[in-house]
C-alpha cells in the first residue's frame, strides 16, 4: 500500500507544471552520472544522487526527506536528512544540523531541480563527509528523474 505524504507537498507541488506524489518508500528520485557526462564535467564532484521521502514528523505544511551522494573515486554514500516547506511554486529546505540549504523544483518531465543553495551543502558519511559548492563547480544544481523506491535503496 502506498502511503501518500502530507496533502500540504501535493499543494506546494500543485502549481508545478506537472505535480507529482512523492510517497513513502515507494517512489524517488535518483540520478547517476556515467563517465561520459563525468568527462564533460571534470568540475563536478557528485557521481549519484537520490532524493527520497522520510516517513518523520515533518515541518509546518513540509515534508523530511532523504538526501543521498557518492562522489568520484569514492565507495561512501553520505546523507543528510533535509526538511522542507512549501514556498510558492518550490520547496525550500534546510539540511539537517544546519548543514546547507537547497531548493527544490520542478525539473520538467517528471524530474526535480535540486539547487544548493550559496553557503553550500555538508553531508555525512561512514568514512568521509561531502561538502558540495553553492558557488563554484558543476555540483550547483541537479536534474534527477523519478524511478521506483526500491532504486533508493
Amino acid at each position: 500500500m502506498r502511503l501518500a505524504l502530507p496533502l500540504a507537498i501535493l499543494t506546494a507541488l500543485a502549481p508545478m507544471a506537472e505535480a507529482r506524489t512523492l510517497t513513502n518508500g515507494q517512489e524517488c528520485f535518483v540520478r547517476t552520472y556515467n563517465s561520459a557526462h563525468l568527462a564533460k564535467h571534470p568540475d563536478q564532484l557528485v557521481r549519484f544522487i537520490s532524493l527520497s521521502p522520510v516517513p518523520l514528523p515533518a515541518p509546518a505544511a513540509g515534508v523530511v526527506l532523504n538526501l543521498m551522494v557518492n562522489k568520484r573515486g569514492s565507495d561512501d554514500f553520505p546523507s543528510s536528512l533535509i526538511y522542507c516547506r512549501p514556498n510558492g511554486g518550490t520547496l525550500d529546505c534546510l539540511a539537517e544540523e544546519n548543514r546547507g540549504r537547497l531548493t527544490i523544483s520542478d525539473g520538467g518531465k517528471g524530474r526535480l531541480l535540486v539547487t544548493v543553495g550559496a553557503k553550500g551543502l555538508a553531508l555525512a558519511g561512514q568514512r568521509e563527509d561531502v561538502l558540495i559548492s553553492g558557488t563554484r563547480g558543476d555540483d550547483r544544481s541537479f536534474l534527477i528523474p523519478q524511478v521506483d523506491g526500491d532504486q533508493c535503496n
